[in-house]
């Protein structure tokens, strides 16, 4: 699925870019509103699952001005509050054809 993702990402015609610190950062991605944060994962219902991948936004949230964090998933759907910090989890197929009708990245 990530690389779906990334594929679907280069076609919209933005900035990719890898991240890892303490943790792994799938994509982070440059468009015309700053920096966003994405995860891929399959499923979520897995506790450990979960909090590897909240952690690993987490971290890059707090080191780059992310303004979005999101988990793209194969069908799970959700909003998640941790303090100030909000991730949303998106299944990949809504993630794709939303994608399609957002503002495209400055050229």
């Amino acid at each position: 699925m990530k690389n779906a993702v990334c594929l679907e990402l280069f076609r919209a015609g933005f900035e990719v870019f890898y991240y890892k610190a303490i943790y792994e950062c799938d994509f982070i991605v440059l468009d015309r509103s700053g920096i966003m944060a994405i995860q891929v994962c399959w499923q979520l219902e897995d506790t450990t699952t979960l909090n590897r991948e909240i952690r690993a936004l987490m971290d890059v949230c707090n080191k780059l001005k992310v303004y979005k964090a999101i988990i793209i998933s194969f069908d799970q759907k959700q909003i998640i509050k941790i303090n100030d910090f909000e991730v949303q989890v998106i299944p990949f197929y809504e993630w794709a054809y939303d994608l399609k009708f957002e503002e495209k990245p400055h050229s």
